[in-house]
């Protein structure tokens, strides 16, 4: 027999570094060259057996203890001896059997201590022992056994106190080796050595922290040969750290880490992995900051060539921490399952569970964390001709629960494991492993902040014909509960399991919901409230390029969130559906899964709301063959928000996704893109400032290598709403068509088109009501397709100043044409001395694109309204009307045939007290057609307008009391960005009641404009009820410019109601353009006139209108 002999060895050193792996993490940078004493010790190693049959020796015990009171660093290793091997029985000869082999010896157990005690100073103890793994059993006709493998202990004791940095370190690691070989049928392996490992660290009398780590490997278990089952995994529990300190940071570790099962030959079974399982295995104290964390991870199963596979080890920790007063606390748990061990030809093990639990009570700051990770399913490597059943993988569970007087927050997480895999037809992989959370917490005052996220496990994979396993699917409610009079945050979140791929028919995914009630608990509850739910469905299992089937669909999402608060609300809720799986082999894409979000806020008093619902589709599961095509995206699902206040600001968000496309490639079909619809999808209610939003989007489709490409998809956006008690009302509707695919070496699809509509009327008198839209065509890229259509409608009205906009981009096509563009905005109000405008903007530089601006202010008060558009053809018209309760009505129009960059604008005013034209020049804007006037005011208001040389300027001097019933301005020009031949339109009405019969004249106060060099198509109209009063054609600058400057045209003798409309246009193909101002008058009198002040300040801003039909230098001829 041969051997080792023991020693030991004790010496006396001076080190610049810890060697303890403790120190690698908050202690780096102790003390050093501090005084420091090391003992190792190892056991004398087994005899291996020489005669056949033989049982191995077993190996020597070490013990190793390092205790120096002297220095400030003791250390200790001991490692045991490993167990002698047995030896291989005799050998059979003729009919007589051979010897069994004799067993494998037991390694030696190792215990290692160390203790540093200090005053003065810093004090490191740091204690590592490992067992001596077992012998392997002899080969032979029997069974013959392996050895057990050793324990481990490992003690550490360090304490510190004096000066400033008199820190205290503590590390104490065991590990237990592996189990011996076992032979025979009715053998087993030996089992993994286990051990033990308790560390305790302290401060006193001085500020610095402490620190105390704890950790235990358990050993694998033997191997199984020759029938022998494998041996189980150790199991661990037996660690403990504890780390105390006066004041400074301090904390505790400890680690368990269980043993894998022994693999197995033949069919003989694997062995079980190792159990791990710590409660309460960290503690301290410290009237500072104190971290706590434990950690237990088990062991995974052996594995077997066509027996069973050993199932993976349970996880378990639990962590109660109990009452803690110091600064704050910081409680970390968490757990990891094993794994199944794995398979050749037979059944995987199936995978561990595991569950995690932390809870505390702080009088300062609390922050814990709990995670359980369950382990997966085995896994299998047999050949296409096995038959193999999948299993499912494990279950998790976390928990947390928290109270403190200062602030909580607590984060749990639980993973379920993925489900093993199968092989063969009739056979299926395993399911994904469940979830299951929960967390509480509660401060008087503090804030409290909640957090907890499930993720399903995916389905196993199906090979060699088998179906793939089921994602696991994944409901959570209301599994956050806090309460606090501070702020209280929510977070829930579940996440469905993906399915199992499969060379046949995919898993199904698994699908996801999350609904969460958050609530104050008094009137004088949280201060505020801020809950998120969301939840993902799992992406459909693909299919293998090897053979054909049908891949899975995305799964469905679902988020409900209701808040109920006394403070400041804000909440969203969102879901997403899975993605669908990819196909191949004859078989489409899969289509993804389908989102539903809702979210309702309320609270009281003049606290502030925010809530958002948002939703996203799934995209389409890609292709990879000749003759099918890609999934098609999954149309948004319902997205609905809705909140409420007494007096506070209300916002109210919801969006919708669609999915887009999957990919086609070897020529197939590429998927569309899903539509995004949203009608009247939010609400709310408040006497503040009421805020509702709602964007839709379609779809992108999806990219083909040889075939078409998907089509975008369409965006509609519908918000009509009605309300009585805000004092600010606004709106928005946006809509995006979705992208159109591309192609590589084939054809593109459309843009998808977009459609947004908002439409809001306020009641209540004075309140600001302001809606807008904005569409934009999906792009593309391609000579054959072209670009998504746009269109976009807004509409205000209200009881106080209204404001509309309207924006239309069609789709950009960088190879084709582009998408339409059509943009419409109407703002009225009816308050008195009101405010109205309206903005319509269209975009698509090589398709026709249109654009309708309408502005009514129907109590008197101040109309603008402009439209623009960028387009080969189509029209802009902006209009703007200002009406008087005694029936005066003024209304201006500008139109203009488009042609590259068009815009046209309109402005009235009949009212006091509302503000100037803005200056347009200034801005650098340019306009192709414009119409501005006020209503009725008085004769000398105006005169300082006008030429002081002029006969006009002297009749209204000597006619001061003349009432002047309307004043503006009008002017068209061509295009700076037109070509061909385009018409441009401007034009005014003005109605009122004369009390008595007078006479009504038109004059014409001064022109302005340009020709070119070429003949004008200028044309002037004069009508009254629809009938022609006068009409005048001009092709000459020059006759025009003498015709429309200080002249006086009687239009007629009228009384009662009277009606007039001016009208100029210029058809033309090169730089021209006219403009003219005017005012209309009469000697009857009519409504009430404007204040003086505000009637000047009006004909200020006209002026400025003037000079606007200067800027391409018009000047008089």
């Amino acid at each position: 027999m041969s051997g080792r002999a023991p020693h030991a060895v004790r010496n006396k050193r001076l080190s610049d570094s810890s060697p303890s792996a403790l120190l690698s993490l908050i202690f780096l940078a102790l003390i050093p060259y501090a005084q420091a004493e090391s003992v190792f010790s190892a056991g004398t190693g087994g005899l291996t057996a020489e005669a056949p049959g033989e049982a191995g020796t077993s190996g020597g015990a070490a013990v190793a203890n390092a205790s120096a009171p002297a220095d400030a660093n003791n250390e200790a290793f001991a490692v045991g001896g490993a167990g002698g091997n047995g030896a291989v029985g005799t050998t059979g000869s003729g009919q007589v059997a051979g010897g069994k082999g004799g067993n494998g010896g037991d390694g030696g157990n190792a215990s290692a201590s160390a203790t540093s005690v200090q005053s003065g100073g810093p004090a490191v103890a740091s204690a590592n022992a490992t067992s001596g793994r077992g012998g392997d059993g002899g080969a032979g006709n029997g069974d013959s056994h392996g050895g057990n493998a050793g324990t481990a202990h490992a003690t550490a004791l360090a304490s510190a106190s004096g000066p400033f940095d008199a820190r205290a370190a503590a590390d104490a690691q065991a590990t237990g080796r592996d189990g011996g070989r076992s032979h025979g049928d009715s053998a087993r392996g030996a089992q993994g050595g286990t051990g033990s490992a308790h560390a305790q660290s302290s401060t006193r009398e001085t500020q610095a922290g402490s620190l105390a780590q704890a950790s235990v490997r358990g050993g694998a278990g033997g191997e199984g040969w020759s029938g022998s089952v494998g041996g189980d995994g150790a199991n661990v529990s037996d660690v403990k750290a504890y780390a105390e300190a006066d004041s400074g940071n301090t904390g505790a570790i400890a680690t368990a880490i269980a043993g894998r099962g022994g693999a197995a030959l033949g069919n003989a079974s694997g062995g079980r992995g190792g159990h791990a399982a710590l409660t309460n295995a960290v503690g301290g104290s410290s009237a500072g900051n104190l971290s706590l964390t434990q950690t237990a991870v088990a062991g995974r199963g052996g594995h077997s060539q066509q027996g069973i596979a050993g199932a993976g080890g349970t996880a378990e920790s639990k962590l109660d921490s109990g009452m803690h007063s110091g600064t704050q606390l910081f409680l970390e748990s968490a757990s990891t399952g094993g794994s199944g061990g794995s398979t050749d030809s037979g059944i995987a093990g199936r995978g561990g569970n595991s569950r995690s639990h932390a809870s505390a009570t702080s009088n300062g700051l609390l922050s814990i964390t709990s995670q359980a990770v369950a382990g997966d399913g085995g896994r299998v490597f047999g050949s296409a001709s096995d038959v193999v059943p999948g299993v499912s993988g494990g279950h998790a569970h976390a928990t947390a629960q928290g109270a403190a007087v200062g602030g909580v927050s607590a984060g749990i997480t639980g993973r379920g494991g993925l489900g093993g895999t199968a092989l063969g037809t009739g056979q299926r992989g395993g399911d994904g492993g469940t979830v299951a959370l929960f967390a509480s917490a509660e401060s008087d005052t503090g804030n409290v902040s909640l957090s907890a996220t499930a993720y399903g496990g995916k389905g196993g994979y199906g090979g060699a014909g088998a179906i793939g396993g089921a994602g696991a699917s994944v409901s959570l409610t209301d599994v956050v509960n806090g309460q606090t009079s501070g702020m209280l945050a929510l977070n829930q979140g579940a996440v469905g399991g993906d399915g199992g791929d499969s060379s046949s028919f995919a898993g199904v995914a698994g699908s996801a919901s999350s609904r969460l009630t958050a609530a104050a608990a008094t009137p004088s509850g949280a201060s505020s409230i801020r809950a998120n739910a969301y939840a993902m469905g799992g992406n459909g299992g693909n299919v293998s390029i090897y053979r054909g089937g049908p891949a899975s669909n995305g799964a469905d999402a679902l988020s409900e969130l209701n808040v109920f608060g006394s403070g400041t609300v804000w909440a969203s809720s969102t879901a997403a559906g899975g993605d669908g799986g990819d196909a191949s082999f004859g078989e489409r894409g899969s289509v993804g899964g389908q989102a539903t979000a809702r979210v309702y806020g309320q609270t009281v008093g003049t606290h502030s709301v925010d809530v958002s619902a948002r939703v996203s589709a799934g995209r389409g599961g890609h292709n990879r063959s000749t003759g099918t095509r890609g999934g098609d995206g999954m149309f948004a699902g319902d997205a609905r928000a809705e909140g409420h206040s007494v007096a506070g600001s209300v916002a109210v968000t919801a969006s919708a996704q669609g999915g887009n496309g999957g990919n086609g490639g070897a020529g197939a079909y590429a998927g569309h893109g899903g539509d995004a619809i949203l009608i009247n999808a939010v609400s709310g209610s408040t006497t503040g400032v009421l805020a509702l939003e709602q964007r839709a989007e379609g779809g992108s489709g999806g990219f083909s290598d040889g075939g078409t490409s998907g089509r975008g998809a369409k965006g509609y956006s519908s918000l009509s709403f009605n309300d009585t008690d805000a004092i600010q009302l606004t709106g928005v509707s946006i809509a995006k068509g979705g992208e159109a695919g591309t192609s590589s070496g084939g054809n593109t699809s459309d843009g998808g088109d977009a459609h947004a509509v908002v439409s809001l009327t306020s009641l209540r008198i004075g309140a600001f009501t302001s809606a807008r839209s904005e569409a934009q065509g999906g792009r593309v890229s391609g000579s054959l397709s072209r670009g998504g259509d746009a269109r976009a409608d807004s509409y205000a009205t209200g009881a106080g100043w209204t404001d509309s906009v309207a924006e239309a981009r069609g789709g950009a096509n960088t190879a084709g044409q582009a998408g339409a563009a059509k943009a419409e905005a109407v703002s009225v109000t009816t308050l008195d001395n009101g405010f109205a405008s309206a903005r319509a903007a269209g975009s698509s530089p090589s398709n026709q694109t249109d654009a309708i601006a309408r502005a009514e202010a129907r109590a008197g008060g101040w109309a603008s309204a402009s439209a623009e558009g960028d387009g080969r053809n189509g029209e802009v018209h902006a209009q703007a009307t200002a009406s008087e309760f005694l029936g005066s009505r003024v209304s201006t129009s500008a139109q203009a045939t488009v042609s590259g960059q068009t815009r046209v604008m309109s402005m009235v005013t009949h009212a006091a007290g509302l503000p100037s034209y803005p200056d347009f020049i200034s801005a650098g804007t340019g306009l192709e057609a414009v119409s501005f006037a006020t209503g009725v005011t008085s004769a000398s208001l105006i005169a300082d307008s006008v030429d002081p040389g002029s006969s006009l300027r002297k009749s209204l001097e000597e006619s001061s009391s003349d009432v002047v019933m309307g004043y503006g301005m009008m002017g068209v020009s061509y295009g700076s960005f037109a070509q061909g031949t385009q018409i441009y339109r401007a034009s005014v009405d003005f109605e009122f009641k004369l009390d008595d019969s007078s006479e009504v004249t038109l004059s014409l106060i001064d022109f302005g404009g340009q020709s070119g060099g070429e003949t004008l198509n200028l044309h002037f109209l004069v009508s009254s009820f629809g009938g022609t009063i006068l009409e005048n054609n001009f092709t000459d600058l020059s006759d025009a410019a003498n015709w429309f400057s200080d002249h006086a045209l009687l239009l007629g003798e009228y009384t009662g109601a009277a009606q007039f409309s001016l009208q100029l246009t210029m058809i033309g193909d090169i730089e021209q353009g006219a403009g003219f101002r005017y005012f209309m008058s009469s000697t009857a009198t009519t409504a009430p006139i404007p204040e003086p002040q505000i009637a000047a300040m009006l004909l200020a801003g006209l002026g400025v209108m003037g000079m606007l039909m200067r800027r391409r230098s018009f000047g008089r001829r």
